[in-house]
């Protein structure tokens, strides 16, 4: 997601929650130098180095003003569509029309790809009245797995994970830990143990 005219088209085909990535980390002074895994970053984004840290100079306004521009561009959006609200285009699919280009030869036919999404009864009705069935599934992230008091203690634990309900486990449980003055010192090799199986995604071994 970069823009508003990405955001309202993934609402029309059932969105309802959006997340950005790499737009907000240029907005912010990421150069794009793709050296995020490497603790290299020049720009002091992605990186545990204390001196490169030092060269960033982002600051909230940055974002504050990128966000601003989406949500403004939203606006007029559905202000051109005659909508007062996102939540009144979560789902209708009959909004989109395809983009006929001069150079493909072959087009992806939409019809098809409406036919994949749910129907939402009454979009045609013109009413605005019609309201996306909510999805009952929760973001949620895992609790966190220990509250360890000693460092002499020992826990293991497994855990089964599931995309949409598990995003950055890792960094759910080493912002907990952060808060605990005893792992501001660091615990001993083999204290604790976290077995995972099943899918958390992309995210899955965030910040540990």
């Amino acid at each position: 997601m970069k823009t508003g005219r990405d955001i309202v088209i993934a609402a029309m085909l059932g969105a309802e929650e959006y997340n950005f990535g790499t737009a907000t980390l240029i907005a912010i002074g990421c150069r794009y130098v793709r050296q995020c895994h490497l603790n290299t970053c020049p720009v002091g984004i992605a990186t545990q180095d204390e001196q490169l840290r030092t060269r960033f100079d982002g600051k909230p306004e940055m974002l504050i003003n990128y966000f601003t521009a989406v949500a403004n561009e939203i606006r007029e959006i559905l202000a051109k569509l005659g909508i007062t609200s996102i939540n009144e285009i979560i789902g209708r699919t009959d909004l989109l029309s395809q983009v006929r280009s001069k150079i493909t030869q072959r087009q992806i036919p939409l019809t098809f790809l409406q036919s994949c999404l749910p129907v939402i009864p009454g979009v045609n009705s013109g009413s605005g009245s019609s309201r996306a069935k909510r999805n009952p599934t929760r973001l949620s992230m895992i609790p966190s797995f220990f509250d360890v008091k000693d460092a002499s203690e020992k826990k293991a634990r497994c855990q089964k994970l599931q995309n949409q309900q598990h995003k950055p486990v890792g960094g759910n449980q080493a912002c907990r830990r952060a808060c605990v003055s005893l792992w501001r010192q660091g615990l001993p090799d083999g204290t604790i143990e976290l077995r995972f199986n099943g899918s958390a995604g992309q995210s899955f071994g965030a910040f540990w």
